[in-house]
């Protein structure tokens, strides 16, 4: 005999009435376990008066209750299919949706601004250092201009021509 016997004996005590053998062992597990005897006593006495007790009634009118109760679920449960469980989810959580979509919004347009000022920034790097490349005329060749206008069409004449057509 050990702990759990008896505690399957205190368990079946509080289902039914123990058999005369039954009885016999719970009295010998009682004698064993000496100290677990005044908690196994008192379960048992417990058992014992709720066994006594009349069964509870049954109001007359129970299964019309439980059917009222069971049609209320139906019915809430069909109220609460009103459309796919992602508009359900959407309707009853807008929200947070809202606020996730603004804040993607907020996020989508810095990151286009940032895009769009790194292109600039590299535009006028760009222009720069063209600027930085390019020679800028002088204002003596400026000023010869209308002369080098002047100057004919077709092959380039020798620098000497140059210099007299200069003078």
């Amino acid at each position: 005999m050990n702990r759990d016997d008896l505690q399957q004996l205190v368990e079946r005590a509080a289902r039914r009435k123990l058999t005369a053998r039954e009885e016999a062992i719970w009295q010998e597990g009682l004698r064993e376990f000496p100290a677990e005897r005044a908690e196994w006593q008192e379960e048992m006495r417990l058992s014992r008066a709720l066994g006594a007790l009349p069964p509870a009634p049954v109001p007359g009118n129970f299964i019309s209750r439980v059917l009222a109760a069971v049609e209320a679920e139906d019915r809430r449960k069909d109220r609460g299919a009103t459309g796919p469980a992602w508009w359900v989810w959407l309707r009853l959580r807008w929200p947070a949706v809202a606020a996730s979509v603004a804040v993607l919004a907020i996020a989508v347009v810095g990151v286009q601004h940032q895009q769009q000022l790194a292109a600039r920034r590299e535009v006028v790097r760009s222009m720069q250092s063209f600027v930085a490349a390019t020679e800028i005329p002088s204002v003596e060749m400026l000023r010869d201009f209308d002369l080098i206008l002047g100057l004919p069409e077709g092959p380039i004449p020798a620098v000497d021509e140059l210099a007299s057509a200069l003078q």
